[in-house]
């Protein structure tokens, strides 16, 4: 997202994620993360998931990880997490 728009919606207190390409991701007890906003799945194991983001990838690292839910804008992995990174382009 170019810094003018970062303004323009920090000036009109409006959250980024509203945006449309800035993901949002909320951990409930470490046993669930939810994203929104990601651009896809690139890999799939029971230790590790990558999803692709506007600027690099989302890797969610752990044991026994599952897709409980999965759409176009949404993800949901459940399991015991390990680490989450995000590594850019």
């Amino acid at each position: 997202m170019p810094a003018s728009w970062q303004k323009i919606l920090e000036a009109l207190e409006i959250p980024p994620e509203t945006a449309g390409d800035v993901p949002k991701i909320t951990i409930v007890a470490g046993l669930r993360i939810s994203v929104e906003q990601h651009q896809g799945l690139l890999a799939y194991h029971p230790e590790k998931i990558v999803l692709r983001m506007g600027k690099g990838q989302l890797v969610l690292e752990g044991r026994d990880l599952v897709i409980g839910s999965l759409s176009q804008q949404a993800i949901t992995v459940l399991g015991e997490f390990r680490r989450l990174s995000v590594e850019t382009d």
